[in-house]
């Protein structure tokens, strides 16, 4: 699976930053993350659903990825959604499924399908533009 990954994300992401994203960019998009003790920039490309004017993004296997625990009382990021990238302020929303009900029920009404993989803990992302 991660050999998949390795290979599958980049390729992913060259066709969001190209001006064929049209192809996928309606249910994907490309997330920077900077770490809060390396300094690092990681740019990978993840599931969003709107809500309203929000973003969200449900963290698939949370337990077995690192990247959305720099969100941890909130940072900015930037997004490159549907071929615009911009600053976006990102809040981490961890807890059970019935705690984030509202933010899952809107992510589940855009991917149905994702319900399968939603496990007891729920840990997603909810980017706001211009705060």
């Amino acid at each position: 699976m991660l050999k998949a990954i390795r290979v599958f994300n980049p390729l992913v992401a060259a066709i969001l930053r190209s001006r064929a994203h049209r192809l996928v960019s309606g249910a994907l998009l490309l997330l920077t993350v900077t770490g809060r003790r390396s300094g690092r920039r990681f740019t990978f490309p993840v599931m969003y659903a709107r809500d309203g004017a929000d973003i969200l993004v449900f963290v698939g296997m949370h337990a077995q990825k690192q990247w959305w625990r720099n969100l941890r009382g909130g940072a900015d990021v930037v997004a490159r959604v549907r071929g615009d990238e911009q600053i976006w302020h990102a809040e981490l929303l961890e807890g059970d499924r019935e705690a984030l009900a509202g933010p899952l029920a809107a992510y589940l009404r855009r991917f149905p399908k994702a319900e399968g993989t939603v496990g007891d803990d729920v840990v997603m992302v909810r980017l706001s533009c211009g705060q």
